[in-house]
């Protein structure tokens, strides 16, 4: 609910001027600045979009999972921040995930992938729900969550977050408490700084083990299913430091 122009009125970190001056970064804190930047985004994720509803890398190549729930979950933001987008736009890559999420055939990253990438259909679930949840409650996509669900031990501290929202988005309040569960059993408490955190701090490959994904989406989980947790203090303050 801030403005630009109010963050400008509060006092700037050391560290963090420090660090934005040190990579030649300034924070915008005009509004009509902002506005165009939203604009002209908005605009250029319109032009990348590809005929099948989904988004790649580029705006020729082919569409990708990975990149079109991402785009889809950065688009609910802002259509939750009264950005204006285009007729169609979001219910089309909300479309091609719910077409390929529903899908028997592997979810993975890259094309040359022959793999189940749970984390990854786990987030496309995640961005449907967070788009459009009655689309998630289709027959198909209940089923790809159940599935998820049943493999739930074996999952990233990330991915078991993004399933917890998506089952409660899905109507499956049970199964997403039972998750919500695991999410707290698997959390890391560190006595000397009185802080919450998941995934790793170190020897990961992908975000998906990344500690700030993981406690990051973790925290969205306890805010949605559990908004009274004394963890979600902790976790604010291990992402802050």
């Amino acid at each position: 609910g801030m403005k630009p122009s109010d963050l400008a009125k509060l006092p700037t970190n050391k560290v963090v001027a420090e660090r934005l001056k040190k990579w030649d970064a300034n924070p915008v804190f005009n509004d009509a600045e902002l506005q165009r930047i939203i604009r002209a985004g908005v605009a250029r994720l319109a032009d990348f979009q590809h005929a099948d509803g989904g988004w790649g890398w580029w705006k020729q190549d082919e569409s990708t999972p990975y990149m079109t729930a991402y785009v889809v979950s950065g688009l609910e933001l802002a259509r939750e921040a009264k950005v204006a987008l285009p007729a169609g736009m979001l219910e089309r890559g909300v479309e091609f995930l719910a077409t390929r999420a529903g899908g028997i055939d592997a979810i993975s990253q890259y094309p040359w992938m022959r793999s189940e990438d749970v984390s990854l259909r786990a987030y496309m679930l995640y961005a449907i729900g967070q788009a459009n949840p009655e689309r998630l409650r289709s027959p198909e996509l209940i089923e790809q969550l159940r599935k998820i669900f049943g493999k739930r031990d074996g999952l990233t501290d990330y991915a078991r977050a993004l399933v917890a929202i998506a089952l409660a988005d899905a109507g499956l309040r049970e199964e997403s408490q039972i998750v919500m569960s695991n999410i707290k059993d698997r959390v890391v408490i560190s006595k000397e700084t009185n802080t919450a955190s998941w995934g790793k701090s170190s020897g990961y490959y992908y975000w998906y083990d990344v500690g700030t994904e993981a406690t990051s989406y973790s925290l969205k989980a306890l805010l949605r299913l559990d908004a009274s947790s004394p963890l979600i203090p902790q976790a604010v303050k291990w992402l802050v430091r």
